[in-house]
């Protein structure tokens, strides 16, 4: 799902990044909600192979939000949570549904090549008051509740690691360049530091630093320059048809199609023929 979390991740993603996770076909991109945890539609021809072929990669990057991380019980079941704690009692299936329809139509912050000021952090805000504003949450602090809201995103009380990604990324590591390239926000590195996965990885491209959004060419090609491998031999893993797949191969690389439905980042070992 793009990548973005604040439900941040990334995206937007990314993420996939709260968002992504709500309607996991938006996210994506994590990333929390509609469910952006929902799935995404199948492509006719999408195995459990992932669909890449040739030459062992050099390098591999790698989607967040609904790639190597989820949001625990689903967006709605988070806001519902950060509610209570103000004292307020709503449905997480009302906060998720509400979620999913603004991330839908709510305008994606603008791109143009350059770090957003704020982190999207405003575009996050938005979002929030829109989902406070469907579901008549009657806030008599919003800031505060907003500010608790978007910090969570932040903590591993928000996300939790699919179970097979430590041991993949630690059988890859060493032998590949591994990164990721994610449209959540800057709260993604926080979260990857926490559950230890930072240390995988030579670098992380989220599109709130760079000014653009998967699928723009832009936030792969430099991906590829930060490892310094060429695209052609880099392979990009992540869920969303469009962001991540698609993405991928217009920008010159490939792309392993994960669907959590069909397959997991094991079928990336067994591609890459590694042992067991």
């Amino acid at each position: 799902m793009p990548s973005w979390p604040l439900s941040s991740g990334s995206a937007p993603p990314e993420a996939e990044t709260v968002g992504i996770a709500a309607n996991r076909r938006a996210k994506q991109e994590d990333g929390e909600e509609v469910n952006i945890d929902t799935e995404s539609e199948n492509q006719d021809g999408a195995g459990v192979g992932g669909e890449v072929s040739g030459e062992t990669p050099k390098a591999i990057t790698f989607d967040a939000t609904g790639t190597l991380l989820r949001i625990r019980g689903g967006v709605g079941d988070q806001y519902a949570q950060v509610a209570r704690d103000f004292g307020l009692e709503v449905a997480p299936g009302s906060l998720g549904k509400a979620f999913g329809k603004i991330w839908m139509t709510l305008s994606r912050p603008p791109r143009d090549g350059e770090p957003s000021p704020d982190d999207d952090k405003g575009w996050w805000r938005e979002l929030v008051q829109a989902v406070a504003g469907e579901t008549g949450l009657n806030l008599p602090d919003f800031d505060a509740f907003f500010e608790t809201l978007y910090a969570r995103f932040a903590t591993t009380a928000a996300w939790e690691v699919y179970p097979e990604v430590p041991e993949v990324l630690q059988a890859l590591h060493g032998k590949h360049k591994l990164a990721v390239i994610s449209d959540f926000d800057g709260r993604l590195r926080a979260v990857l530091r926490s559950f230890g996965l930072d240390q995988f990885f030579e670098c992380v491209l989220i599109s709130s630093e760079v000014g653009a959004d998967k699928p723009d060419p832009q936030i792969f090609h430099l991906a590829c320059e930060k490892l310094g491998v060429a695209r052609e031999s880099v392979w990009h893993v992540g869920d969303d048809p469009k962001r991540d797949w698609a993405g991928a191969r217009a920008a010159g690389m490939q792309a392993f199609e994960l669907d959590r439905e069909r397959n997991s980042l094991r079928d990336l070992l067994t591609k890459l023929r590694f042992p067991g």
